[in-house]
């Protein structure tokens, strides 16, 4: 079964009625089912078809049961995959990791609890072959958020348990990179387009976020020289000093200092340097959006710019802007700068005149996508919306009244690996 035919008749695992900790796969009439070892939901998982093909998808697993989740009546057979705004060239080949969490709580009291954990994204560079999962869970499947097209699965313990989980993925991703010569049919739907100019409190498009866009470009009034004025300005600019940084704070508007000055200072995540030139492009009429993803792999490019052992906090975040004609171009200007500040590399280095260019149009895929962020509603939990999902959620109870736990009651480990295909 296709994941995307999967994902949309995503439901909890008869959720919620009493269910043993194993769900049961789906038995094809005529079919003999495998039980899989107890306390443990698997799935089959195809190798990624070398060089210009796709990898073969196998998305199957604990899909009894499932309902549909897109507010439709019945099951949906299918749903059409969302087309890709670009498409990497052919030559680069498709490699595939292994990325296994594991989840423990630490309950305030007693009570049921549920976790969310956020899966990958499906794109034209980016495949979840395969997922599996085993612990002391009641019940558990997987849910979409519509909102953010975010899938989780999400786990419901019995009232005294503590959590305990574990979840390996296996997903497959290839190299990035917008070519200036393409054009062609990369039409987004205006819908889409207008999302991504809107503003917010969080990401305000006036005052000095739109006089820092006037000034930036100038006479400027092309999209794409306007999107590379933005991102060089932006890795150009200098750090916050420590007692000033405001890195984890979420809002834009925690940058702008004194007489509408705006600095940065080194995050790992990348929020502000993604989100400053998102800021930018909307507040100049181009549509742009965050993406918040992790590393999950070495880079080839600066040693910085990847991870290895244990991933669970690598996460970081890109951006994307639209241009007519061309679809989505992928930028990293946070990574751009995390490269000079690690490596302690001046503006004028040779190395970072190269990553410099390189990283405008281009996402190396040693790391993950999951979502574009905005409003991001946990199925089944707290009314109150979340700005980006890139790590476990853990509630004491359910439903609108759940309390989600602080970060530091929640232990979430990862390991990723490379698998040869």
């Amino acid at each position: 079964m296709k994941r995307r035919a999967f994902l949309a008749a995503s439901a909890f695992l008869s959720l919620f009625s009493a269910a043993p900790a194993l769900a049961k796969p789906v038995q094809k009439k005529g079919a003999t089912a495998k039980t899989p070892a107890k306390g443990t939901a698997k799935t089959a998982a195809k190798p990624v078809a070398k060089g210009h093909g796709k990898p073969a998808l196998h998305h199957r697993g604990t899909t009894a049961g499932l309902r549909d989740t897109g507010g439709g009546s019945g099951f949906r057979q299918s749903r059409p995959m969302a087309a890709a705004s670009l498409t990497p060239p052919p030559q680069f080949e498709w490699r595939e990791y292994q990325i296994t969490g594991k989840l423990q709580a630490k309950l305030p009291g007693r009570g049921r609890s549920r976790a969310w954990i956020p899966l990958p994204r499906e794109s034209d560079w980016q495949r979840d072959m395969d997922v599996t999962w085993k612990g002391n869970f009641e019940r558990i499947g997987l849910k979409r958020d519509p909102g953010s097209d975010l899938t989780f699965l999400v786990a419901d313990w019995k009232d005294g348990t503590t959590p305990e989980l574990e979840i390996t993925t296996r997903v497959a991703t290839r190299q990035r990179l917008f070519d200036i010569t393409r054009r062609g049919n990369r039409n987004e739907d205006e819908e889409t387009l207008q999302r991504f100019l809107q503003g917010s409190s969080k990401l305000p498009l006036d005052g000095a976020i739109a006089d820092a866009a006037e000034r930036i470009t100038g006479r400027i009034r092309e999209p794409m020289p306007q999107a590379r004025a933005f991102y060089d300005w932006i890795i150009d600019q200098p750090l916050k000093s420590s007692a000033a940084n405001q890195c984890a704070s979420g809002d834009l508007q925690a940058l702008v200092g004194p007489g509408g000055q705006i600095t940065l200072c080194d995050d790992a995540l990348g929020w502000n340097a993604s989100a400053l030139f998102v800021g930018l492009c909307r507040a100049s009429g181009i549509p742009a959006r965050v993406v918040y993803g992790q590393r999950i792999g070495e880079s080839r490019q600066f040693p910085s710019l990847g991870a290895t052992g244990n991933v669970a906090t690598a996460q970081h975040c890109r951006a994307e802007f639209y241009v007519a004609a061309y679809g989505w171009v992928p930028v990293d200007p946070a990574d751009a700068r995390r490269a000079m500040i690690q490596d302690n590399l001046r503006s004028d280095d040779a190395k970072t005149v190269a990553l410099k260019r390189r990283l405008f149009g281009f996402w190396e895929m040693n790391w993950i996508a999951y979502h574009t962020g905005g409003d991001v509603r946990l199925p089944g939990g707290p009314d109150r919306p979340l700005g980006w999902v890139i790590a476990p959620q853990v509630a004491l109870g359910d439903g609108p009244e759940a309390v989600l736990l602080p970060a530091d009651a929640v232990v979430w480990q990862q390991e990723s690996r490379g698998v040869d295909s």
